[in-house]
């Protein structure tokens, strides 16, 4: 069945066509007439990357809007997410600027500052995940004065520093991953198991 939304959009079905927004535009297809599912090692191994990727995506989407450098015009935030995270899962973040590097000393995120790498104005975004919920704090930094930036943070919560510059027509950022508070890390792309609870 098709919805037609307040703005007039359509999405769904109308007999054998489907109606769909993909990147922004108006698309229109055929119902597949039928459909086998093999659902063999590639494809099911294929599937678990998504769904990990999609309940990571559910947890941090407010921290990562504007953080994808390339995002094509009309092109979600979500679907950069997605196409970074299906081949590295736990990327927030992507662009041009130096990746900042994020380690742990006692209780606390550490990240360290290069003072040529900044410029009056930048942001230093720190994403904190910790039992399912996101926190975001922006330091807007005109002039480093100090050579790091500590976090208290919690056992096996999952962190990031990011690097936002406002440019005159786009957003530069650094390229990020969350990084976990223990020796464990986020599963690699390919294995079977989904993304532990964050």
């Amino acid at each position: 069945m098709a919805i037609i939304k307040p703005n007039g959009t359509l999405s769904g079905r109308v007999g054998e066509l489907v109606y769909q927004y993909q990147k922004g535009m108006l698309t229109v297809r055929q119902r597949p007439a039928s459909y086998r599912d093999k659902k063999t090692e590639v494809q099911l191994a294929q599937r678990d990357k998504m769904k990990a990727a999609q309940q990571l995506y559910r947890i941090v989407k407010e921290a990562v809007r504007g953080c994808f450098e390339f995002k094509k015009t009309n092109q979600r935030d979500c679907d950069c997410f997605m196409s970074a995270n299906i081949l590295e899962l736990g990327i927030v973040a992507q662009g041009t600027l130096p990746t900042l590097g994020c380690r742990f000393e006692d209780c606390h995120a550490v990240c360290d500052i290069i003072q040529e790498d900044w410029k009056e104005g930048d942001v230093l975004r720190f994403v904190r995940v910790e039992n399912d919920k996101v926190k975001i704090e922006d330091k807007i930094i005109n002039s480093p004065l100090q050579d790091k930036i500590e976090e208290t943070v919690e056992e096996d919560g999952f962190y990031c520093w990011i690097h936002i510059r406002q440019g005159r027509k786009y957003t530069h950022v650094s390229t990020q991953k969350l990084c976990q508070n223990t020796p464990k890390t986020l599963p690699q792309v390919g294995s079977a198991s989904t993304l532990p609870p964050l």
